[in-house]
């Protein structure tokens, strides 16, 4: 979710450096069950109340089998790297 995060603060302080006037506000909500069916995160905060929204922007890509407007693209490219394969989840195998 690393890179939705940085896409939405990225997406307000541009809004914010271009004086953008909204005829409401932005209210941004981080949760970490994306992953899990968003009840212990998202779906409990609208269940209890703590945000109203009229519209909802979500940066996760998975869920395949949902509609989504203006999902996902093509990008082919080659890389080359240097170094060992890891993932920050899994320090300890470096």
């Amino acid at each position: 979710m690393k890179s939705g995060i940085a896409s939405i603060l990225a997406a307000i302080k541009l809004l914010r450096d271009q004086s953008v006037k909204l005829k409401g506000d932005i209210t941004i909500s981080l949760v970490p069950d994306e992953e899990t069916g968003g009840q212990a995160g998202a779906g409990y905060i609208v269940g209890k109340g703590l945000v109203r929204a009229d519209y909802a922007i979500l940066t996760e890509p998975a869920s395949p089998d949902v509609v989504k407007l203006a999902h996902k693209g093509a990008l082919w490219l080659e890389v080359t790297t240097i170094g060992k394969a890891a993932h920050g989840a899994f320090p300890f195998l470096v």
